[in-house]
């Protein structure tokens, strides 16, 4: 078995597209937004769908983002919460854990939690 997508449901996909690409750098797949709000990102060989939520149960759709969250290593945590500063909300700053890895946490659009983090 072996993990091919994670599909997020989105209140905004052009935000949330905004947000993956271009504020976090991953590499866009396919974008869509004539009969269907839908996008795709890549980070290290899994897609990550962005969809657009109109569709779920009112139910469906919150609380959002707490969980689960995304994890993306970085060369440098401390570097990359430098660089978000002003741009991402930042949900807590760079910590070293005691498994050894230095993680933050920053919400996307919709709240959900992404989790940055390097090795010490």
């Amino acid at each position: 078995m072996h993990m091919t997508h994670v599909v997020i449901y989105v209140s905004d996909v052009k935000d949330s597209l905004a947000f993956y690409s271009m504020l976090l750098g991953l590499k866009v797949n396919f974008s869509r937004f004539e009969n269907e709000d839908v996008a795709s990102v890549q980070a290290g060989g899994i897609d990550i769908i962005l969809h657009h939520d109109r569709d779920l149960p009112a139910e469906e759709r919150a609380p959002r983002g707490r969980s689960i969250f995304i994890e993306f290593g970085v060369e440098n945590v401390d570097e990359e919460f430098d660089r978000l500063r002003g741009k991402a909300l930042i949900v807590r700053e760079p910590v070293t854990m005691s498994f050894g890895l230095r993680q933050g946490y920053i919400a996307d659009p919709d709240g959900f939690l992404i989790c940055l983090s390097s090795a010490e």
